[in-house]
């Protein structure tokens, strides 16, 4: 189970959940992807696909085949955000983890889109039933500061980051070397920049 934050709206987690869906699809494994960011649902859009978002009752379990949806490109699976009440709703409940292991049982892969970090905390509350957990920084977009921030923040709240994904990366404006120099990860696991 794959979760993917960043530390700001628009890095484009979202985009690459389903590109990063797709392509595991297309080796044929069973994908599902949930949608767990309710302030900026996107995923069925980027699916082509009506947002059917569902409620969570109280005292009914949910079950995976009943919410989720499929991209009819691909074959993954999805599942929409339920609006910021309801997510509320499962994270404090046993709700989440219950759909978790449901989904764990059916699929090969599940990927998790998260609120950014710094502008909420729902991304350290889902990241506890992860096993691993990427940062999507943007090229260009992303200041250092944001970063330290958003990782410091995971830190905290007890959740291991796997590592950085850097997205919109303009390859004509860097050369590699500055790629690969601008971000470190010395051996102890802390993140720093390069000099």
């Amino acid at each position: 189970m794959i979760l993917i934050t960043s530390a700001q709206p628009g890095e484009g987690k979202t985009t690459f959940c389903a590109g990063l869906a797709r392509s595991l699809a297309k080796n044929g494994l069973r994908v599902l992807v949930i949608d767990a960011d309710p302030y900026r649902s996107q995923l069925a859009t980027v699916f082509g696909a009506p947002c059917l978002a569902f409620a969570p009752m109280a005292g009914h379990r949910i079950q995976v085949g009943d919410i989720v949806q499929e991209d009819a490109k691909s074959g993954v699976h999805f599942i929409p955000a339920p609006n910021e009440n309801d997510l509320r709703l499962l994270l404090h409940s046993d709700g989440f983890a219950t759909l978790v292991a449901d989904a764990r049982e059916a699929y090969d892969s599940i990927i998790i889109d998260t609120p950014p970090v710094m502008t909420s905390a729902d991304a350290a509350l889902i990241g506890r039933f992860a096993d691993t957990c990427l940062l999507l920084v943007r090229w260009g977009r992303t200041s250092w500061d944001q970063v330290t921030s958003a990782v410091g923040f995971l830190r905290l709240c007890r959740v291991e980051l796997d590592g950085l994904v850097m997205v919109g990366v303009d390859s004509g404006s860097a050369g590699y070397g500055q790629l690969a120099s601008y971000y470190s990860a010395p051996s102890e696991g802390r993140f720093t920049r390069a000099h």
